[in-house]
């Protein structure tokens, strides 16, 4: 984890709580330690700092759309998060 996001994450998740209404109870379920995988269906933007932000301080990774690296404030979230770029428009084997 890289040090930006143990400064980021927690203001995120304020920000979130206070702008909409959360109820994360079923998180706090999650062990802090061991495999895991979270496959979100989503319907806008905020599902992921939200999950990301209530999973911290767990290590995790995740991918994102290559567009979103053309919004700056959305570009360093990816950024400090350890992000993995994908572009859902092409082939990548690596």
């Amino acid at each position: 984890m890289r040090p930006a996001a143990r400064l980021v994450t927690p203001v995120v998740r304020g920000i979130l709580a206070s702008l909409c209404r959360i109820d994360a109870r079923q998180m706090r379920l999650i062990q802090k330690r061991g495999p895991l995988i979270v496959a979100i269906n989503h319907v806008n933007f905020l599902e992921v700092p939200l999950i990301y932000s209530y999973l911290f301080p767990r290590d995790a990774v995740g991918l994102v759309k290559v567009e979103t690296w053309k919004n700056p404030l959305l570009a360093a979230l990816a950024w400090a998060w350890d992000a993995i770029p994908l572009d859902r428009n092409a082939t990548d084997l690596k």
